[in-house]
Formats: C-alpha cells, sequence, structure tokens
C-alpha cells in the first residue's frame, strides 16, 4: 500500500468578463431665475379685504376698505385725541339706525387683542368710529361715530379671545336733555322745535333739517315748555305728522310725506342689490352691498317690477281670516310706490372684516303713507 499523494487536476475556468454602462455625470443645473418683484400696486392695502361675490356689473363695489378707531377725551401733546387703529384686527360689527327718537347702535366684536389693549379699551377709552368703503372710492363714509357704554372680554375658545364694544350715537341728547323756555305769543311748531335743540346743544348736537311743512299757526299767548326735549318734540311731531331723529350731530325733523335733501339713491343689480325686494305691510325691505350713504330719511329708487308682491284672496274675509290680517295685507298692497321711490326708514348694516357678511338690511316706507293714523 502505497502512502503516495495523487497528482492535482487543474481546472481551468471560462474568463468571465462584465461589462458596465458607462457612467454619466449630469451638467450641473442652471441657476434658478430671480424672481420678479410684485409691482405696487398689486399689493393691497393691510386695511381692505377682497371678499367674494362682492364684484358687481359696474366695476365698482369691490375690494372693502375700513377704519376702526378706539379713542379717549385727552388730547395729546399734538393736541390730537390718544387712539388706537384697530383697523388690522378681525372683527364683525352691526350698527342699527332708525328714523326714530333712538341712538344709533354700534355692536362690534374685535378678536385677539393684546391683554393691555384690552383693559385700556375697556378702562380709560370712550368713543369708536368706523369707517367704510370700496377700493375706488376717494374716501371712506363714516358709518358710525359715537360713545362707548358697555364692554365685554371672553374667550371664544381655547386659542381666540375677544372684546365685544356697545355703543351709542348722542344717546345723551336724545334721553337727557331738559328743556325749560317760555316761548312769546306768535310762536310756532318750528319756534318749539328750536327750543328743544338748543336744550340738546350741550351734549353737542345742532340743529339740522326743519321741514318747511311744520304749521305755521301761531299761539295765541305766550306758553312755557318743560320737561324732557324727547317728550316734547315727541308731542309736537305727532301733532304734525312728523318725526325727529338724530342722525350725523344733527336733529332733524321730517313730515310723513317728506324726505332729506340730496339725490334720490339708485338701487338695482348694478348699484349693489343684493336680494330680491319684498313688499310688507309697511313699504318695501331690500338687502344691498354695505354702503354709507343709506341713511333714514332719505329717498332711494327700487323698480317696482322687482318687488315680490303679497295678494289677498278675494274670499279671505268669508274664509275666517282675521280683520286685523286682512288690513296688513290691504296696507301691504297700497305700500308699494307706482314710481318706485321710497323714504328709507331703518337701515342695519352687518359687516364681517374676514368673512362674507357685508351688506345693508334696508326697510323703506312708501312716501305717501296709506294710512298715517296706524304709523
Amino acid at each position: 500500500m502505497s502512502d503516495a499523494i495523487p497528482p492535482t487536476t487543474v481546472i481551468q475556468l471560462p474568463e468571465i468578463v462584465v461589462t458596465a454602462p458607462p457612467i454619466t455625470v449630469p451638467a450641473p443645473a442652471a441657476p434658478p431665475a430671480k424672481r420678479e418683484a410684485l409691482p405696487e400696486k398689486a399689493v393691497p392695502d393691510r386695511q381692505t379685504y377682497e371678499a367674494p361675490n362682492t364684484e358687481t356689473k359696474g366695476g365698482r363695489l369691490y375690494w372693502r376698505t375700513f377704519k376702526l378707531t378706539i379713542s379717549d377725551e385727552k388730547k395729546d401733546q399734538k393736541g390730537g385725541f390718544n387712539e388706537f387703529d384697530l383697523s388690522d384686527f378681525h372683527f364683525i360689527f352691526t350698527v342699527d339706525h332708525a328714523q326714530l327718537q333712538t341712538p344709533k347702535k354700534l355692536v362690534c366684536t374685535i378678536y385677539n387683542l393684546h391683554p393691555k389693549v384690552s383693559d385700556i379699551i375697556a378702562g380709560e377709552f370712550t368713543q369708536v368710529r368706523l369707517e367704510v368703503g370700496y377700493k375706488d372710492d376717494k374716501k371712506r363714509g363714516e358709518l358710525f361715530k359715537g360713545f362707548i357704554v358697555w364692554t365685554e372680554r371672553g374667550k371664544e375658545n381655547a386659542t381666540d379671545t375677544y372684546l365685544t364694544i356697545w355703543a351709542n350715537s348722542w344717546d345723551g341728547a336724545i334721553t337727557s336733555a331738559v328743556v325749560n323756555e317760555t316761548l312769546p305769543k306768535g310762536s310756532t311748531s318750528a319756534d318749539v322745535f328750536k327750543a328743544c335743540v338748543r336744550a340738546m346743544a350741550t351734549y353737542g348736537v345742532s340743529l339740522g333739517f326743519m321741514s318747511p311743512g311744520l304749521s305755521k299757526t301761531e299761539a295765541p299767548r305766550a306758553r312755557t315748555i318743560s320737561g324732557s326735549a324727547k317728550d316734547v318734540l315727541r308731542d309736537m311731531a305727532r301733532s304734525e305728522g312728523a318725526e325727529v331723529f338724530v342722525d350725523a350731530d344733527r336733529v332733524n325733523t321730517l313730515k310723513w310725506d317728506e324726505t332729506m335733501p340730496g339725490p334720490t339713491i339708485v338701487l338695482n343689480s348694478k348699484t349693489g342689490m343684493l336680494d330680491i325686494p319684498k313688499q310688507t305691510p309697511g313699504g318695501v325691505t331690500v338687502r344691498s352691498l354695505m354702503n354709507a350713504q343709506f341713511r333714514p330719511g332719505m329717498a332711494v329708487k327700487i323698480d317696482e317690477t322687482d318687488i315680490v308682491r303679497q295678494q289677498r284672496s278675494q274670499g279671505a274675509e268669508q274664509a275666517g281670516a282675521l280683520p286685523e290680517q286682512n288690513m296688513q295685507l290691504i296696507l301691504s298692497q297700497a305700500a308699494v310706490q307706482s314710481d318706485g321711490v321710497y323714504k328709507i326708514h331703518k337701515v342695519v348694516h352687518h359687516g364681517d372684516t374676514r368673512g362674507d357678511p357685508w351688506y345693508s338690511d334696508i326697510t323703506t316706507m312708501p312716501i305717501k303713507p296709506a294710512a298715517p293714523a296706524l304709523r
């Protein structure tokens, strides 16, 4: 038995050649083009907000503008009043104004003020002013100017705080003025009106428009008027078939068939009308884009064919309808004017600087009332 090692067998493997595709290095990317700056006119003013659905065919009533300022009665070193401009904050508001002996009212809620600013406004500042308009207007119109009567602070949710302001315009002149004056023989209703306005002047108001239709009947003897100026004016207005109201620090009196001097406001889809006008027993109600020109006593023209009318059934009396219901329908039919011209009796403005609401609800009355005794 042999211990010899068998010879080693060498196996020649075939040569394997691996061919890889060439690696290409991409060329460096070109530097990004420099972005052109927006033109200055394309950057909206910080006090404007382009709201949806506010552009009209006339191309004017769009791109809201607004300004809200709170001030006190103390003048600074330059002779002006200390004030805060709160226009950059989100706020919602309602302004209520009627052709009545009631103050013009504002309720405004401002969100996420600094706590120190809220403390100053609630504790020190006394006056508020709100202006609204549109981009193409030359100037904003004053919607409200008055005195703060109440504030409320709180949290709407876990993150948002709010400050709500209640304010009235010339409340002191309407509720607090007292007249004590003796008028000579031959005095008229106009003299009574002027005497009451003189008593109210200490509260910052003055004589406005006085109806030329007031009675010219002269008193046969001297008479003394004493008491609340508001009550004296109310009695005088009732006897004259007129109404007394305060607007823009002016005391005005109008008879039921009169309007304030100035042009008639034409209201249609091109000038801001948003909804179909509706007929009511007292006149016509309509909603429009917010407009500071809407004031009680002014004339407004609404196309008679646009109004949704109420109809009275011929057999309503036999069907058991109440007499009051029949009378309301009769007055409603008589309230639509054939010429389409009405007098604004009440206007309520609603606004949200970062939301959709931006409109005025107008209540009108016929210039020639169907039944003055019911008013």
